[in-house]
């Protein structure tokens, strides 16, 4: 009876190998892919804090663009009542009244 089992046994014996075989590569591929998606997770989370940030800086560009407009507008004023006032003081001069 035992040399009716040994083919049985050998048969066993390979399939367990093999599973130990395959546990194996699993467990190496796992700690690579842990590692991945630990990773992934840091990106996403520092292009989210990037996203907000951009953001942020955004609604700054939008003041500052406000306020360039506001101070542009102011020089066009002052400029031009200047001008109003170079006219009178050029007109005054020539006799043109």
């Amino acid at each position: 009876m035992t040399q009716a089992n040994e083919p049985e046994d050998r048969s066993v014996e390979a399939r367990i190998a093999r599973l130990e075989e395959r546990l194996s590569r699993i467990e190496r591929t796992t700690v690579p892919n842990d590692y991945i998606r630990r990773s992934f997770d840091r990106v996403y989370q520092d292009m989210t804090e990037l996203h907000y940030k951009i953001d942020s800086l955004a609604v700054e560009v939008d003041g500052v663009k406000q306020s360039n407009r506001r101070i542009e507008q102011k020089i066009d004023d002052a400029s031009t009542e200047m001008n109003g006032k170079l006219d009178v003081i050029l007109r005054h001069l020539t006799g043109m009244n």
